[in-house]
């Protein structure tokens, strides 16, 4: 098993949300920049369009193959976004600019990237929203799934349906990423961007940059602050160049927030920038000379550990070359939770290294991390020639994630807690839940949880004004490799001061949650049912309220002894059975079991 071979192209759709209440959340319409940003972005030949959505769906941006034209079109499209929609059309958006997203396209990696900050909200109808957002989950996404495509998705608020987002995100193995504000968008679709278009970059350090003659294209992304001064390039020769330089090969987009670099066919040699130092800025180029290494998921367990692999090509071919892989040094470098972690990879045959010297370099990522956000970059140096590739990966404790709600303030006040699986990790049809409910102070009982979509189960309970009502959750769950396991996904509140809280963030873990330690299930050999064998199309149709799903009452003896004595029965029936069979059964010669042993051969032969 070698590094993971790219798909020859792209196909990127970005969907951008300009209902009124962007208002709001996007005052200063940073959408504008951080959409200018992903589409210059975009390399030449591969495929994008842009839409926006409100009450109606438009096709700001043609979709087609990207050229300096296409570039120059969506540059200027940018600026016609808005927040004049009236209604937030996810339904219809996601359907027109997918229409042709039929059948897989194995030579094409195709993403989405959406941005809302709002819930599927088509009319004032009642029901009409609930139901538009069932036809997306259980006719849209399978269809999307099934086409191959991924779907990274941002909430910019913290109003948007969360569960319904995460559900977009992990269903096809995207990202799904939650804005505190706008003033992140830019950071965040360069993020995705990163994830949806394979390209090659070189290594930044203190703002200097080796380019070496295979590069064709050199692209700088450099993040700067609001007011502050443009960057400043200092070319190999000592001459410098800025935004007011007429040179021929030299395009350069000067936004507030940052300056986006293109200069062709550039000078060989080690190039500087004159800006402040951002862990963010970028240098891409196109070239022959590239890395190909493992694909990192979007998510991954705690304990998790997977093998990752690096490989150098040319013109398509896998460098193999001794003399030139003798003066290869690679390294990862994994950042987060507060430190930064160096990971030798290594081709000398050692460890998960199988042979030395073919071109392969391997190592082993994860194991016992802390939950959270961590960012891997690889870095190759071959001393005339550098490479670099990041990926970012979130660290989770456990494979669901937990999203409780207040739906609707009154008294009783409306509650929802769903429950999402990444299925990169799990299989959602192999889920098994076991929940408890209990109103404060008083017995658990247990509670259905019911499956509302291909991957959301989802619990909506009506609570009167002082009541607080905690539950308590557990999942039996297959891996995507097989391997079962059991997860305490801890207690949860629903109640008076309850706050809406997405529980898939480390510092979002409630405080009273049971450490989730990944276990083996006991195996009962069959396989794992789903915890609602109804159709998962239909949702539940009554809401069961927290009197209902709570019920504190005194047992009934009279039954509980009745049940005891109806047991105690059943078992002497069956000893008395065993005993007749086995003890008082005469027992054949030892010639008739021999000869029942060879017939029993016999049948087996024929």
């Amino acid at each position: 098993m070698g590094a993971d071979p790219a798909p020859e192209r792209s196909d990127v759709r970005v969907l951008i949300d300009i209902s009124g209440s962007m208002k709001d959340n996007d005052p200063n319409n940073l959408r504008i920049p951080a959409l200018r940003l992903i589409t210059q972005l975009i390399p030449e030949g591969q495929q994008a369009g842009v839409w926006t959505f409100g009450q109606y769906v438009n096709m700001l941006v043609k979709h087609g193959e990207v050229d300096a034209v296409w570039k120059e079109q969506a540059y200027q499209a940018a600026g016609q976004i808005n927040s004049k929609g009236l209604f937030t059309n996810i339904e219809g958006v996601l359907e027109k600019s997918t229409w042709d997203w039929k059948a897989p396209d194995p030579n094409t990696k195709r993403s989405i990237i959406f941005l809302t900050d709002g819930v599927v909200d088509i009319s004032k109808t009642p029901g009409a929203n609930e139901k538009a957002r069932g036809r997306i989950l259980n006719e849209t996404l399978p269809r999307l799934k099934a086409a191959g495509a991924t779907i990274h998705t941002i909430a910019l608020s913290d109003a948007a349906d969360k569960a319904f987002l995460r559900q977009l995100a992990s269903t096809t193995e995207g990202w799904n990423e939650v804005a505190k504000d706008a003033s992140q968008l830019e950071r965040i679709f360069l993020k995705l961007f990163e994830k949806a278009v394979p390209v090659e970059t070189l290594p930044l350090t203190d703002n200097r940059v080796l380019v070496d003659d295979s590069v064709r294209e050199l692209t700088l992304l450099i993040f700067k602050k609001p007011g502050a001064q443009t960057a400043v390039l200092h070319m190999p020769s000592g001459e410098k160049v800025d935004h007011r330089s007429e040179t021929e090969n030299l395009r350069w987009r000067h936004e507030e927030r940052y300056d986006l670099i293109t200069i062709d066919a550039p000078m060989a040699g080690e190039w500087g920038v004159d800006a402040e130092l951002d862990p963010d800025n970028r240098v891409m180029v196109v070239t022959d000379l590239k890395v190909r290494a493992s694909r990192l998921p979007n998510v991954m367990m705690s304990q998790d550990v997977m093998p990752y692999y690096v490989e150098l090509e040319e013109h398509g071919e896998v460098i193999r070359t001794p003399e030139f892989l003798d003066f290869v040094h690679v390294t990862l470098e994994r950042s987060g939770s507060g430190e930064q972690t160096q990971i030798p990879v290594e081709d000398d045959g050692t460890g998960i290294d199988r042979s030395a010297h073919d071109g392969r370099f391997s190592t082993k990522v994860g194991g016992e991390l802390a939950p959270g956000e961590y960012e891997y970059e690889l870095v190759v140096d071959g001393m005339t020639f550098k490479r670099s590739k990041r990926d970012t990966v979130k660290v989770v404790d456990k494979p669901v994630a937990v999203t409780v709600k207040e739906e609707a303030a009154g008294d009783p006040a409306q509650y929802s807690l769903s429950l999402v699986p990444f299925a990169e990790l799990i299989k959602p049809d192999s889920m098994l839940i076991d929940a408890t409910v209990a109103k404060q102070g008083g017995a658990a009982k247990s509670v259905t949880i019911p499956r509302t979509g291909p991957s959301e189960w989802r619990l909506d309970m009506k609570v009167s004004a002082g009541d607080i009502y905690q539950l308590e959750i557990e999942v039996q769950a297959e891996r995507q490799d097989g391997r079962p396991g059991l997860y305490q996904l801890g207690s949860f509140e629903l109640g008076s001061g309850s706050k809406d809280v997405a529980f898939d963030e480390p510092d979002e873990t409630p405080a009273d949650a049971k450490p989730v330690v990944e276990k083996a299930a006991e195996d009962t050999g069959a396989e794992p049912v789903a915890e609602d064998s109804t159709d998962a199309e239909a949702a539940p149709e009554d809401e069961a309220s927290a009197e209902d799903a709570a019920e504190e009452e005194s047992p009934n003896w009279m039954l509980v002894a009745a049940k005891i004595i109806g047991v105690n029965a059943l078992l002497i029936g069956i000893a008395f059975f065993v005993y007749r069979k086995w003890f008082r059964t005469p027992k054949p010669k030892q010639d008739d079991a021999e000869d029942a042993e060879e017939k029993g051969g016999d049948d087996d032969n024929d």
